[in-house]
């Protein structure tokens, strides 16, 4: 405990700024407001003294609880220079329900930001024309993000104690792009934490929240047999839907909108995933959604990609493209590593070469080679995989959902989901003095594509990220996980004797760690992509590819917030020599302040009001 003595002259003034600081080492400090009230009777000695703190600018940490890690969401609306408005906040399992305050700690990040060129043309997405249709031609703000403190709290406008570094927009679709969203998160804040024997999950993103998860810990962290999991929480695979088919054509289209379904011969392809760029009107269900005729998808009532054009096989940023007629896969999503592409078109299966067939290599060991013959004419259309990001520590990406791929036999199996990409990792980015693990892991990978059945397969979503930043050293028993999602495969179970795109394989996401920072293990690998098995014995790929391996380290250099948890003040003051004498010059009185269980440094402002009529 530490004792610091404020002196001051005659009755009263003020003791500004004053530095305390304890045994414990925490860097920064935060103000402290204390009002100290006297009473003082005429020639009598200093009676009582009434002490009422507040913490103007720091939040009091939470206890170590692991019940109260969850963060609070709300969707973004305006923000500039130190004013942010919000939005509705999320309900439901994974998220938080306190409401922000002054003191708070927030995370604002932009999700989704990027610019493509929207042509129906091999140079959509990155406007290069070249074989792979996908990427952007920015990615704006997307990804940025920042912590901030809030000083205050009037309705849904939060007044910051810092000015944002970041441009943060929320805007619907318009012809030229898609739209763009923004959401803060209130970061509960620990001295030290302990996480055991159990496991949480953030909730996905839902096209305005979620999908993030962030976590800031003053002292140490401790994880025994625990486990954070974001797989799947990330962007929303591309949503089948039972299209009328155009088979026989050569057509190959990378962007269209939703045609008419009333037999439409014109329908040309699968909608496209979720990524930075934009959202389309189909996604993928939630997990358990009951199967309509084969399709599990969810209809948003409108598409959130330029112009509307968010069908078949360009790829937007890192989103994965659809499958296009008739019948081919859709392609992985992308994060730190792009995702592969798409499986072909449709055609009859034969043994052999009948006249005008291609050729299906084998893909596992001990099959043949087997022939797409008529149908399609077995082309390579699938949708293009979405386009790594450039990774740098000041961004944070979920992964792109994975591409649909294109149906229009679903109903064949119609209690089983066919066809939907699937999607990619959340985000997480924990911050803590140290931190020890035991048989821990925290993992935010992608989910699988959906199979086939007659038709084609949806593609796997991207692996997410996760940053940590922490103090140098090896965390001993903690395993991190970004791998990209598996691409559907096609026909045996569900349908045989035809040739039907399989989904390719997403990509691998990024993990950051602080300088000098090592775990246990690491992993971020494309995932593979899906097989179509038309006959007993015979597998083939079919021209879908794996999702990009490898996924980048980034060094990740923020420091947790010194929050004030258990801080202990007591004062004390005391007169010399020990009773005033009325109208008398030159007394003095001292103010002693003593702190336990608190942060090394505080500034403190000391305010004396004394009764009317005494002066210093």
């Amino acid at each position: 405990m530490d004792t610091l003595n404020c002196v001051k002259q005659r009755r009263g003034g003020l003791c500004n700024n004053l530095r305390v600081s304890t045994a414990e080492r925490f860097s920064g400090w935060r103000l402290i407001n204390l009002v100290l009230a006297a009473w003082v009777a005429r020639g009598a000695a200093l009676l009582s003294v009434a002490l009422a703190a507040s913490m103007a600018t720091a939040q009091v940490c939470i206890p170590d609880n692991a019940a109260n890690i969850a963060n609070t969401y709300f969707a973004g609306v305006t923000a500039s220079g130190t004013s942010v408005t919000l939005g509705a906040s999320r309900s439901g399992t994974g998220a938080g329900s306190t409401a922000l305050a002054a003191g708070d700690l927030i995370f604002i990040i932009q999700m989704q930001d990027a610019t493509i060129d929207n042509t129906d043309t091999n140079a959509y997405g990155d406007g290069v024309v070249s074989a792979v249709a996908s990427g952007s031609t920015s990615q704006g703000f997307s990804g940025a993000y920042e912590f901030r403190r809030v000083a205050s709290v009037a309705g849904a406008t939060l007044t910051l104690t810092q000015g944002l570094a970041n441009t943060y927009t929320n805007a619907a679709a318009t012809a030229a792009r898609g739209q763009r969203r923004f959401q803060v998160l209130r970061v509960p804040e620990f001295r030290s934490l302990t996480l055991s024997g159990a496991a949480f999950q953030p909730p996905a993103w839902d096209g305005t929240t979620g999908g993030v998860f962030v976590m800031d810990v003053a002292g140490a962290l401790t994880m025994n047999n625990y486990l954070i999991d974001a797989t799947g929480r990330g962007f929303r695979g591309g949503g089948a839907v039972t299209n009328s088919t155009r088979a026989n054509g050569t057509v190959v289209n990378y962007a269209v909108v939703l045609n008419d379904r009333g037999g439409n011969p014109d329908t040309s392809g699968a909608p496209k995933a979720e990524g930075t760029a934009g959202t389309p009107r189909f996604v993928t269900a939630p997990a358990g959604t009951a199967a309509v005729n084969g399709i599990a998808s969810t209809n948003l009532g409108a598409s959130g990609y330029p112009g509307g054009l968010d069908f078949a096989r360009g790829a937007p940023s890192n989103a994965g493209g659809g499958g296009t007629q008739h019948n081919a896969g859709g392609g992985g999503g992308g994060n730190g590593a792009a995702g592969g592409n798409g499986g072909g078109s449709y055609s009859t299966y034969s043994a052999t070469n009948t006249g005008g067939c291609v050729a299906l290599a084998p893909d596992l060991p001990g099959t043949v080679t087997y022939f797409g013959c008529g149908g399609d004419g077995a082309r390579q259309v699938g949708g293009f995989g979405g386009a790594a990001h450039v990774v740098t520590s000041t961004k944070l990406f979920l992964g792109g959902g994975g591409g649909a791929g294109d149906t229009n036999n679903a109903d064949d199996n119609p209690t089983v989901p066919q066809s939907s990409g699937g999607n990619g990792g959340g985000a997480i980015f924990i911050r803590a003095n140290s931190i020890t693990a035991t048989n821990s892991q925290i993992k935010t990978n992608g989910d699988n594509g959906l199979p086939g059945g007659r038709d084609a397969a949806g593609a796997g979503g991207a692996g997410g990220s996760i940053y940590i930043a922490t103090a140098a050293g090896n965390i001993a028993g903690l395993s991190l996980s970004v791998n990209g999602g598996n691409g559907g495969s096609t026909g045996i179970p569900l349908r045989a004797s035809e040739t039907q795109g399989p989904g390719g394989g997403g990509g691998a996401g990024v993990i950051g760690l602080s300088t000098g920072t090592t775990v246990a293990t690491q992993s971020g690998t494309g995932g593979i992509p899906g097989l179509n098995n038309p006959a007993a014995g015979a597998y083939s790929r079919f021209g879908a590819t794996v999702g990009g391996n490898a996924a980048p380290v980034v060094s990740v250099n923020s420091t947790p917030d010194t929050c004030l948890n258990g801080i202990t003040l007591s004062v004390t003051k005391t007169s010399t020599p020990g009773a005033f004498a009325v109208g008398a010059a030159g007394q003095s009185y001292t103010i002693s302040i003593a702190v336990a269980n608190g942060p090394t440094t505080a500034a403190i402002t000391i305010a004396d009001a004394l009764p009317a009529g005494m002066t210093t």
